[in-house]
């Protein structure tokens, strides 16, 4: 695909969200990423409370299953099943606490906060939404499930995501024409301007500009694009709950999107995924792999070649109707057979 938005042009836009060695890294070992020595003073108290999850909720599943758990400030601990970041108690701009994210024997979460003083209820329902919508609580997978058996069989629907939408546009904006490892260093370079660690909020990239972003954090011609998205959060032009309200079909919804900077084809069609839609097909090289590894589908890689292939694809998983991008995801996790019929 051409991503209009590129400083040179005709550049295939791909979003790494997670290329096969990070796959491969997500079942071999837990790569954790190092933050920024916590503050003292977020260290004189901790706090616990129960979160609870559908029925047959794995925190495991939830998390590994999309590559953004790889990005900081996300650090999962495999052997621990501990998700463990900082998020913000005042909405973007808010100062952070980490938090701490187990299984409990209790069969919810366990959330541990670490503070200088005790939380009132409504700073927990904050954590609590943050927490909910990273690991999608409350999306309902049951029509997927009746769609997909091998899928409902393990449990495969929740792909992880951010707290906030702000953070997983720019974390897609990280990984548009760049290698994994760069993304891993971008984002780790973007969370390092915070003493906590913290992602940072639309403020705070606002106030670093857009050389010091540059500089900084190493992430070239995006930090146009990033400095443009804060500023549209900032002054109001651009209303990102909006966005999460679900007041739009899919199309206007993808217009929408595609005003935003930096956000190409296939960045839509990956947003749409990260805001609960699913009907539409991220098209990149790792599904071009799947095509051919999985499917048994392979083409040239001109661009005509690359236009039927997509034809192609989009016809196979037409069938799964609103849940196509996951039945795809299924495929690039478990593989699949291309005389495999789906589902009529």
């Amino acid at each position: 695909m051409v991503h209009a938005a590129s400083p040179k042009g005709a550049i295939d836009e791909e979003l790494t969200a997670v290329p096969r060695r990070a796959r491969i890294l997500c079942n071999r070992l837990s790569l954790r990423i190092p933050l920024p020595a916590a503050n003292p003073a977020h260290r004189a108290s901790i706090r616990s409370w129960p979160l609870p999850v559908p029925r047959g909720f794995r925190l495991d599943h939830a998390v590994t299953r999309y590559g953004f758990y790889l990005l900081a400030p996300n650090q999962w601990d495999a052997r621990r099943l501990e998700l463990k970041r900082p998020l913000r108690l005042q909405g973007q701009n808010g100062a952070p606490v980490t938090v701490s994210i187990r299984p409990s024997r209790r069969g919810d979460l366990a959330i541990r906060i670490g503070s200088s003083r005790a939380l009132g209820p409504v700073q927990r329902r904050r954590v609590d939404r943050q927490i909910i919508r990273m690991l999608r609580l409350d999306e309902d997978f049951q029509p997927w499930f009746a769609r997909h058996e091998d899928a409902s069989k393990v449990g495969f629907a929740r792909l992880f995501r951010s707290p906030t939408l702000f953070e997983d546009i720019i974390k897609t904006q990280t990984s548009c024409n760049m290698a994994w490892s760069g993304t891993i260093r971008m984002n780790q370079r973007l969370c390092s301007l915070h003493p906590d660690g913290a992602f940072p909020s639309p403020r705070e990239l606002l106030e670093l500009g857009e050389a010091g972003l540059r500089q900084r954090c190493g992430v070239g011609y995006r930090a146009r694009w990033m400095i443009g998205l804060a500023e549209a959060v900032v002054s109001g032009t651009l209303d990102l709950d909006q966005l999460e309200s679900h007041r739009f079909d899919t199309a206007k919804l993808e217009r929408k999107l595609a005003r935003l900077p930096g956000v190409g084809p296939y960045a839509r069609a990956n947003l749409l995924m990260l805001l609960g839609r699913y009907d539409r097909l991220a098209f990149d090289t790792e599904m071009v792999r799947v095509a051919r590894e999985h499917l048994g589908i392979d083409v040239s890689r001109t661009p005509a070649g690359l236009k039927r292939l997509r034809a192609r694809l989009e016809r196979h998983y037409a069938p799964y109707g609103p849940w196509a991008f996951l039945a795809y995801w299924y495929d690039l996790w478990f593989g699949s057979r291309y005389d495999d019929q789906p589902p009529t």
